[in-house]
């Protein structure tokens, strides 16, 4: 475009100053960096609603007639041309291009090509936040499947703990049916098998009893009934506790022996 200096500036979040990032210019002579709403509200409210500002005499038009002796004069720039750039309907900054030491009049050509400039510049940064939100997304994606592998594990362990409990409780519970297997067995020893000689020697004493005279002769065969219906007494004990299926130990044999003392001792 064969102008003498081209920057580009950005607003703040609060669009109360703009300040400049970027300066091309055939000079080393720099400037203010940082440009103020308070102080020129005309070029703010201007770029704000305006695709571009395309001032010939930067001195009297109305849009930049405020830099005429804060900026212009300094700097001798003529012509300025300012086109934003926006990104989500909002304005980050502008492309400004001062044409110094003679005015210039904008070609729509000139126009066009500054536009373009910031449509390219709103382009670009759309891209980046496109890139860095892929990047997120990415990353995102990486953590859900290191999660996911996690958990995974996780699930696996889990089953490898249920299928051990599962063979255990199986174990038990085999073990158990073998044991209540025995029991029942047990007692169907000593509800028949052992109940039955025991019964015999019951009815033997008996009939011994009745033909017996002499006392002491009486006495033994009698304390030999006695502790013969004990016996069968608590093998019947023994016997309806394994029937109902409840397990039986030494203390409950105990007891069983100690009821019948005790009972006998009443007697």
């Amino acid at each position: 475009m064969g102008v003498s200096r081209v920057s580009i500036w950005v607003f703040d979040d609060d669009f109360t100053f703009m300040e400049r990032k970027w300066l091309h210019t055939k000079e080393n002579k720099d400037d203010n960096t940082r440009l103020y709403k308070e102080s020129y509200p005309a070029y703010f409210d201007a770029i704000n609603i305006k695709k571009f500002i395309a001032a010939d005499d930067a001195a009297t038009h109305p849009d930049t007639a405020e830099f005429k002796d804060t900026y212009l004069k300094s700097l001798q720039i003529y012509s300025m041309l300012d086109s934003p750039f926006i990104i989500n309907g909002k304005h980050l900054g502008i492309i400004c291009c001062e044409n110094q030491y003679v005015a210039r009049q904008w070609t729509p050509e000139d126009i066009l090509f500054v536009q373009s400039l910031s449509d390219f510049i709103s382009l670009t940064h759309k891209n980046h936040e496109t890139h860095a939100l892929l990047q997120q997304i990415q990353i995102q994606n990486i953590e859900l499947v290191e999660n996911r592998h996690e958990i995974d594990s996780m699930n696996e362990e889990l089953n490898s703990i249920n299928e051990k409990l599962e063979l255990k409780v199986r174990e038990r519970t085999e073990e158990l049916e073998m044991q209540y297997k025995i029991l029942t067995e047990y007692a169907f020893i000593n509800s028949h098998q052992l109940r039955a000689p025991l019964s015999r020697i019951l009815g033997l004493s008996q009939l011994v009893s009745k033909n017996l005279k002499d006392k002491t002769d009486i006495e033994l065969i009698n304390a030999l009934i006695s502790s013969t219906n004990e016996l069968d007494l608590i093998i019947n004990q023994i016997s309806k506790l394994l029937y109902n299926g409840n397990k039986i130990t030494r203390d409950d044999l105990r007891l069983i022996l100690k009821n019948k003392l005790d009972q006998n001792e009443n007697q």
